[in-house]
């Protein structure tokens, strides 16, 4: 999953970091990583053509031959993106590259999704265990009555659908989910569906465990909820891999850390809808924020802890979510599970730009993510009534790579599962003017 990101403060020109903020602001973003780094950088900046979120290349930005194809908006805060009047513009060339002016599927009018909705699979015919993803891999709460506004899948989304494609070979069981592995191999697109494939690795009288891979079609779809045919089409590379163990639940004694409420006791007492609404990712110097609403069933709130990461830096920087259920409930065990998963993987590439502070980092993205239950998820249930904790950090980077390692605490105070996520960065050198 590549996101946008945080930069040297000294290395970008106010006029992008005020720009990209107005073009957000006026109701033209999210914009993809790409699209950031042109606001942030000089056009056809080397930065700028290595990032992997390649909605618009840096070449096609500055392209100025006759295939040009101009989308104009009109935004009041023009001058803070480099024009002088009052419409501002991106060029985009209708060129080679494979992302640009990608087809959006046509979106019949409806509510926005549910969670279980927007886990919704449909199963291939087939002698083997094959489903079809039935609407867009994203991380906000998608109404099909809206454009879609990415192109680019969140990868917390098809974590948590391959996990709920694993449940599908389990049914009637009544194993439960108690541990994920996932790997992403491959960038994912929003305007097609993904078809996850599972195969059983090994079943004992204890254990079952499964392995699931998610390849998509090499073109995008034409309708939405995508169709079954779509799984006749062509498909590319693996983009996501998966191994979901499942066991029976058992009673036995227990122990856990506690979350350090006195640590945070005065986020704690707040009223928990008093916290801002989540955003996707926010650098320390906020030029990369990109505000997204909701995920579809799940409200996920982010407790200010300026206060607290100001006298404690580096490793000891610390990103918290409070999250909770949304009408209707989810009352299968492994889709809870999936929908603990699905939030578990939001925003950990922001706590890898705190730690670095952002001075020397350019694009992130998660390579792999594991998450374990460490209790039967039929007890995680999310509703409206109490708030789910997740605590984030970051114990160790080096060589293009970082850990981050997240614990979720239940309404009670027990903790309920861990995550650890291995994520790659890229170092950038400030462009000199």
């Amino acid at each position: 999953m590549i996101v946008p990101f945080a930069l040297h403060p000294e290395a970008v020109p106010s006029r992008y970091v005020d720009g990209y903020r107005a073009f957000e602001e006026c109701g033209h973003g999210p914009v993809s990583a790409k699209q950031a780094m042109i606001l942030f950088y000089d056009l056809g900046s080397p930065e700028a053509s290595e990032c992997q979120d390649s909605v618009i290349s840096s070449a096609q930005l500055i392209s100025r031959g006759s295939q040009e194809l101009t989308q104009s908006y009109n935004c009041p805060h023009s001058d803070s993106l480099g024009g002088h009047s009052t419409r501002a513009a991106l060029t985009i060339e209708q060129g080679s590259d494979k992302h640009a002016a990608a087809k959006m599927p046509a979106i019949a009018p409806s509510e926005p999704l549910t969670f279980a909705q927007a886990m919704e699979l449909e199963r291939v015919p087939s002698e083997d265990e094959i489903y079809l993803s039935r609407y867009p891999a994203l991380s906000y709460d998608y109404a099909p009555g809206k454009p879609l506004s990415v192109q680019r899948s969140y990868g917390g989304h098809v974590y948590a659908q391959a996990i709920w494609a694993a449940s599908q070979t389990i049914r009637d069981t009544g194993l439960r989910v108690h541990e994920a592995n996932g790997y992403w191999t491959q960038a994912g697109h929003a305007n097609r569906p993904f078809v996850f494939e599972i195969k059983t690795l090994s079943q004992t009288r204890s254990f079952v465990l499964r392995q699931v891979t998610a390849r998509q079609p090499t073109t995008p779809s034409d309708v939405c909820p995508f169709p079954l045919s779509d799984a006749s089409k062509s498909l590319g590379p693996v983009a996501f891999a998966l191994t979901c163990s499942f066991k029976a639940p058992e009673e036995g004694p227990g122990y856990w850390i506690k979350l350090n409420r006195e640590k945070y006791s005065d986020l704690l007492q707040k009223d928990p809808t008093m916290h801002p609404a989540s955003e996707y990712v926010r650098g320390p110097n906020r030029a990369g924020t990109i505000k997204l609403a909701d995920f579809p069933g799940i409200e996920v709130r982010t407790p200010d802890l300026t206060a607290y990461n100001e006298k404690n830096r580096g490793t000891e920087h610390r990103r918290m979510h409070i999250y909770r259920g949304v009408a209707p409930l989810i009352v299968d065990p492994n889709m809870i599970a999936a929908a603990h998963a699905f939030v578990s993987d939001r925003a950990g590439l922001s706590v890898l730009l705190h730690t670095f502070e952002a001075k020397t980092l350019g694009v992130s993205g998660s390579l792999n993510h594991k998450m374990v239950f460490h209790i039967d998820p039929e007890k995680l249930k999310l509703d409206e009534k109490g708030w789910f904790i997740q605590e984030m950090s970051s114990s160790r980077g080096a060589e293009g790579r970082a850990i981050i390692e997240s614990r979720i605490w239940d309404p009670s105070g027990e903790l309920v599962a861990s995550t650890v996520q291995d994520a790659m960065f890229r170092s950038i050198k400030p462009k000199l003017s």
